[in-house]
C-alpha cells in the first residue's frame, strides 16, 4: 500500500500508550562501512544490538547498503518536503519467536547506496519526521517519531562536520513552533563533541546536550558517533540524564565504526 502525504510529517494511525521520556529509551547507533556482507551485518550485528534484557529501543543506521532478506516490506510512504517528496520505506522484521521490530529505511543515495539510512524501533513509529537539508547534495534529515520523542539517524557529508551546525539549526527551527517534543540526532558527526561545540552558536548550544562515549568510536581513532538530544522552546533545554559506552555484541567483525549504546 502506498500513501501520499500532504504534510511535512506523516501521521501513522497507531493508539499511543503512556508517554516516555528520551531517558526511557536505550538507543544504539552502527554506521555500517565495512567489509563484512550486509546480510551478515544484519543477522548478527543489528540483531545483536536489539536482543537480551539490555537490547536497544532504537537503533540508528547509517551507510545502509541493504536490508535484511527476512524484512518483510509494508508500506512506502511519500513524505512532503520543501524540494519534492522522501520516500520511505517501513518494514516488520522478525528476530525469532515472538519478537519482531519495525524498520525505516531511507534510500538517500541510489547510484551506490553509500550513504542510506535506517532506524529500527521496537514500537511502531507514530509519525515520520523529514526535513530538507541546508546542505547542498546532502540527503534529507529523516527520523521517525514516538509520542513527543524524534529520532533521527544521520551522517556526516562533510569530511571534518562542517556541516553539522547547519544542520542542528535546521532542525532548531523546525521544531521551533512544537516545543512540547524533544530530538534526538544520533549517529557520525565527523568531529569530536568538543569542536562540534565551539561551532555551535549560542541559541544553538543551549538547547542541546551531547552525550558521547570516553573511547573511540572509529577503528582508526576518535570520537565521532555520539547522540545530540535538544528541544526547540523558549527556555534553556533541560537534559535528559543518559550515558553512553560501546556496545558488545559477543562477535569479532570487520567494521570502520563500533556500535555505540546511549541510556539511562
Amino acid at each position: 500500500m502506498k500513501a501520499i502525504l500532504r504534510s511535512f510529517v506523516l501521521s501513522i494511525m497507531i493508539a499511543q500508550g503512556l508517554l516516555a521520556d528520551l531517558k526511557d529509551y536505550t538507543i544504539a547507533s552502527w554506521n555500517l562501512s565495512g567489509g563484512m556482507p550486509s546480510e551478515y551485518k544484519w543477522q548478527h550485528i543489528v540483531r545483536g544490538l536489539l536482543m537480551g534484557s539490555n537490547g536497544a529501543d532504537i537503533v540508528a543506521l547509517q551507510q545502509v547498503e541493504s536490508l535484511a532478506a527476512t524484512a518483510r516490506f509494508l508500506n512506502t510512504f511519500f513524505v512532503p518536503i520543501t524540494s519534492g517528496v522522501l520516500p520511505v520505506e517501513e518494514y516488520q522484521w522478525d528476530l525469532g519467536g515472538n519478537a519482531f521490530v519495525f524498520v525505516y529505511f531511507v534510500r538517500v543515495d541510489s547510484a551506490s547506496n553509500g550513504v542510506n539510512l535506517a532506524i529500527v524501533t521496537k514500537k511502531r513509529a507514530h509519525h515520520i519526521v523529514a526535513i530538507r537539508s541546508p546542505i547542498r547534495f546532502a540527503p534529507p534529515i529523516f527520523g521517525i517519531q514516538i509520542d513527543q520523542d524524534v529520532f533521527l539517524s544521520f551522517s556526516s557529508i562533510d569530511a571534518k562536520g562542517k556541516d553539522v551546525p547547519q544542520t542542528l539549526s535546521t532542525i532548531y527551527d523546525n521544531f521551533t513552533l512544537r516545543p512540547e517534543v524533544s530530538w534526538a540526532l544520533i549517529g557520525n558527526f565527523n568531529q569530536t563533541p568538543a569542536t562540534l561545540q565551539q561551532r555551535l552558536s549560542p541559541q544553538i548550544q543551549e538547547h542541546i546536550n551531547i552525550v558521547a562515549p570516553d573511547t573511540i568510536t572509529r577503528k582508526s581513532g576518535g570520537v565521532f558517533d555520539f547522540i545530540i538530544t535538544g528541544n526547540s522552546g523558549v527556555t534553556p533545554y533541560y537534559a535528559p540524564a543518559l550515558v553512553s559506552g560501546l556496545v558488545s555484541v559477543g562477535l569479532q567483525f570487520d567494521s570502520v565504526y563500533l556500535p555505540v549504546w546511549f541510556g539511562k
